[in-house]
């Protein structure tokens, strides 16, 4: 039995997330779950992958404060979170030799996040730019081991002349997570988000599903410094009168940590 497992996890595909479609109506969401929730291979590898031994430490903020405030204009005030990295600096301006916003906060997060906002090589993603009267607003979210952190979110605030002037840190900054050979499997975690979201409609309503389209991704929720392991579900109802839904699962224990409406745009 045990080789049997060992040989279906090496077929596993790459990583990613699950995509499947579920036919019926209302109360057929959980009546016959096996047929229309099949978790795909590349689910099954993101399932397997999660990390089993410790990565190592950054440093912590001193000497990268003073290297900051050695090219900067001013002296950077910086607000610490918990695990002692910077979650906000501001007070100073840093001039940053870019020829975009965009890759004048890739550079800085390059060069001081590891350091500064304990951040990981590389676990920056970039989401989304917005400009008002010529200063720039980038903001980032974090993976970890390749993995998203739900609820991260680093802002730098970057002024009309290109200097860096504020920002805000939102992510995971402690000791790396503990192994995890208890994860759920990903039919195990859509079985409950079914659960969860027939129990959020109104009992009595009927709701076409003809094409209910869920997505879901394994990865971490960031709760007030602290993560653990969740599937993310969003969940599109093809009754436009009903908003889409965000539901998380515990990838340890399979409970419902949150049903949440989405507005659509």
């Amino acid at each position: 039995m045990k080789l049997k497992i060992f040989i279906v996890l090496l077929l596993l595909a790459c990583s990613g997330g699950l995509v499947w479609f579920a036919g019926g109506s209302h109360p057929n969401l959980i009546s016959d779950p096996a047929s229309s929730l099949v978790p795909s291979p590349a689910a099954q590898e993101q399932h397997s992958a999660l990390p089993r031994a410790p990565a190592s430490q950054p440093t912590r903020v001193d000497q990268a404060l003073e290297r900051l405030n050695q090219f900067s204009s001013g002296r950077w005030s910086l607000g610490l979170g918990a695990h002692g990295y910077a979650t906000r600096m501001k007070d100073a301006a840093l001039p940053i030799e870019a020829d975009s916003a965009r890759s004048a906060a890739d550079s800085f997060l390059q060069d001081f996040g590891p350091e500064l906002l304990g951040l990981s090589a590389g676990s920056a993603i970039f989401f989304d730019q917005r400009l008002e009267d010529g200063a720039s607003q980038l903001v980032y979210h974090q993976t970890l081991h390749s993995f998203p952190v739900f609820g991260s979110r680093i802002s730098l605030f970057l002024d009309r002349d290109g200097r860096l002037v504020y920002l805000l840190s939102d992510i995971y900054a402690g000791p790396p997570p503990a192994p995890s050979p208890s994860v759920i499997t990903p039919h195990a975690a859509s079985l409950q988000a079914r659960a969860a979201l027939l129990r959020e409609l109104p009992a009595a309503a009927n709701v076409p599903i003809e094409k209910f389209f869920a997505t879901a991704t394994l990865g971490y929720r960031l709760l007030q410094e602290n993560i653990s392991i969740v599937y993310r579900f969003e969940l599109a109802l093809a009754d436009l009168q009903h908003p889409d839904y965000e539901i998380l699962i515990d990838a340890n224990d399979s409970s419902v940590i949150l049903v949440k409406k989405l507005s659509r745009n």
